[in-house]
């Protein structure tokens, strides 16, 4: 009787340990889940009429990094800050952002005053600020995640394409990073494989079928 009901009173422990296990090893797969990431582009997408926010964005002519970003993912709080101390060690390339807001239906001043546009204008004081209506221009430029970064050189060439964190959230060192430093420094960096991107879906769920289709 007593061993009986030793392993009735162990039953209840066992079930919340495995279930803690569970818990966490969820966790953690999602936090190394990357996002869908876009097919590259061949050059820079000609049809970049930002016309919500009053820009017509023209092809670079220097280096130019493009930042996709949604204000309502958690996740991309550590990209903005590993790209801010990036551009802040390696200046003179200009920085797009092309934030996320849904096309209506939304208070949009809490989407456009956020704390990442508010963090990039204060660090970065020449970036240009770009609404991004739906996701339509990332759907152009085959950014699909928030926190996906794109690099192109002044011809229109693109030089990178991918993520800048280890993970979700995460603020360690990493290969995308690296790449990143890499290329704001003038150093040739060989043509790899983008680099995982953590983070929100940017585009909207109507251009998704034809995004997919396109790949």
């Amino acid at each position: 009787m007593v061993k009986l009901r030793l392993k009735s009173q162990a039953l209840p422990g066992t079930a919340w340990i495995a279930a803690c296990l569970v818990g966490t090893y969820l966790a953690m797969s999602y936090d190394f889940t990357p996002g869908k990431l876009g097919p590259q582009r061949t050059g820079w997408p000609m049809e970049t009429d930002y016309s919500y926010s009053g820009i017509l964005m023209e092809p670079p002519t220097k280096t130019t990094v493009l930042a996709f970003l949604h204000p309502r993912c958690a996740c991309t709080r550590a990209t903005v800050k590993q790209l801010v101390k990036t551009l802040e060690a390696h200046p003179g390339a200009d920085l797009i952002v092309p934030v996320f807001t849904p096309l209506a239906g939304a208070d949009q001043q809490a989407w456009e005053h956020s704390e990442y546009v508010k963090t990039i204008r204060a660090a970065i004081p020449n970036a240009t600020i770009i609404w991004d209506r739906g996701g339509i221009q990332a759907w152009r430029f085959g950014a699909l995640t928030s926190g996906t970064i794109l690099v192109y050189d002044g011809r229109g060439q693109e030089l990178f394409r991918g993520g800048i964190t280890d993970r979700r959230g995460g603020e360690r060192e990493n290969l995308g990073l690296e790449r990143l430093a890499r290329l704001l420094a003038g150093e040739q960096v060989a043509e790899a494989a983008p680099t995982p991107v953590f983070g929100c879906p940017l585009v909207a769920p109507a251009q998704q079928p034809k995004m997919e289709a396109e790949k």
